[in-house]
């Protein structure tokens, strides 16, 4: 199976979100491009969708951004060899500091309780974006990939404390 095929199967179960953005006094630019996504499925956002609304992913309420969040993944796949910014977004969410009390609620409300599958996918995924170089260098890109360790270590661990209650 190629990786695009991974992401769908990791994310296939994800429902279209409910509420897009989470509202605030102000709509900004961000909200803005959020409420582009409204009613679209992951499936059908492109890559130059995402090169135009790439600043929606700081808008979207946690359950849209876990729910967009394969299209960024299989839109880099489409153009492995050119620059998109929903995709440097991502990566500097994903490039901490490695001590989890230091992450914010925004990135934390977005990736802890993701499946098992999913962060499988999202590791590939740095892995195969790593390789072209073009965003980060290779200290930056393991700190991606410990970071999803951690983040996934967190979901087990809040998963097992839960069980115990």
């Amino acid at each position: 199976m190629n990786l695009r095929q991974q992401i769908i199967k990791a994310f296939e179960h994800r429902a279209l979100p409910t509420r897009l953005i989470v509202y605030d006094f102000a709509i900004t630019f961000e909200y803005e491009e959020a409420l582009w996504f409204s009613g679209r499925s992951w499936q059908e956002i492109r890559w130059q969708d995402w090169q135009e609304y790439s600043c929606a992913l700081y808008a979207f309420t946690p359950e849209a951004f876990v729910y967009y969040l394969p299209s960024v993944l299989s839109s880099a796949l489409d153009k492995p060899d050119e620059w998109l910014d929903a995709v440097d977004s991502l990566l500097c969410l994903l490039d901490r500091n490695q001590e989890p009390q230091n992450w914010d609620d925004f990135m934390t409300e977005r990736l802890v309780g993701l499946e098992e599958g999913e962060y499988k996918v999202l590791k590939d995924w740095i892995f195969f974006i790593s390789e072209s170089n073009m965003y980060y260098d290779e200290e930056a890109m393991l700190r991606c990939y410990q970071t999803l360790d951690l983040i996934e270590s967190e979901t087990i661990r809040i998963r097992n404390s839960d069980i115990h209650k």
